[in-house]
């Protein structure tokens, strides 16, 4: 774009400058040299010209008052012609200053008024269309907050509901009425660890305790075993080894505390708080917070 601003500006100039007249002033015979080109010529009150064979294309007219009646009269036509030549030349000076630099300023700048100009006419017109679209985003934007706030309400909603069928249907269980009614044996009890254990058995006799060391990759039945290490680790850690195969331990069938977990973790999450083994005291946690 600045290249073609500059040539622009560069043509104007050619085309503009030679047809305006260049300033000087002239000798006693009217005329003078150019400076640009070096030649020599008239004016006398007229645009330059060559006196071919000496004679002048404008001799039926006489600016210089040379064949005007008397001398005086001569003198003062002369003196007047002289003042008007210097002061046309001098306008005609400024002219050919102030003209290019209206049509450079014009290259320049008229472009992006006239685009502003645009606009801010075309803003003007289609006010009313903005104004009607920034009501229509505002009504969009209200719609969403209420789809938001709805359907915010519809999950506390469904999360109340929830929470009340799982009340009723474990409302004065224990922990262990829930581990049995998901296939834990007779045996067997939930001590406070969350997991089961033979009832009243110590570790040497709790069928859900093995034994295995530290860096160990066998498990074995009792801390008896030769190669044991009397470390108890209960059967649920205990699924990436393998028995042992002095002792033979066997594992306890465990398959029911998946869906026993469950049960509490969304019990939990609904702040529902079950006992260990009281089949009186179920409340929920803003209950025992109270």
């Amino acid at each position: 774009m600045k290249r073609i601003f500059l040539v622009l500006i560069v043509i104007s100039l050619t085309l503009i400058q030679p047809s305006y007249a260049h300033s000087g002033r002239t000798d006693s015979n009217g005329g003078h040299y150019d400076r640009s080109t070096g030649e020599y010529h008239y004016h006398h009150g007229f645009p330059a010209h060559q006196h071919t064979n000496g004679v002048c294309p404008y001799n039926n007219i006489d600016m210089t008052g040379k064949n005007s009646g008397s001398s005086s009269g001569g003198k003062g036509n002369s003196s007047s012609f002289s003042i008007q030549k210097e002061e046309k030349e001098d306008d005609e000076g400024w002219t050919s200053i102030v003209i290019p630099f209206l049509v450079i300023f014009g290259f320049l700048f008229l472009p992006g008024i006239i685009l502003t100009i645009i606009g801010t006419v075309r803003e003007f017109l289609n006010r009313d269309k903005i104004k009607q679209q920034l009501e229509q985003e505002e009504e969009e934007r209200k719609q969403r907050q209420l789809r938001i706030e709805e359907e915010k309400k519809r999950k506390e909603l469904q999360y109340q509901e929830e929470k009340e069928i799982y009340i009723q249907a474990y409302y004065g269980k224990s922990m262990q009425d829930i581990a049995y009614e998901c296939g834990m044996p007779e045996n067997a009890e939930i001590r406070s660890d969350g997991r089961p254990h033979t009832i009243c058995a110590p570790p040497n006799e709790d069928e859900y305790v093995v034994f295995c060391s530290e860096h160990g990759k066998k498990f074995h039945r009792t801390d008896h075993c030769n190669y044991a290490a009397r470390k108890p680790v209960h059967v649920l850690d205990v699924k990436i080894l393998g028995p042992c195969c002095k002792c033979n331990p066997s594992l306890p069938n465990t398959s029911w505390y998946q869906q026993f977990s469950d049960i509490m973790k969304t019990l939990k999450q609904y702040g529902i708080h079950v006992p260990l083994f009281s089949l009186s005291c179920f409340e929920t946690d803003e209950e025992s917070d109270a």
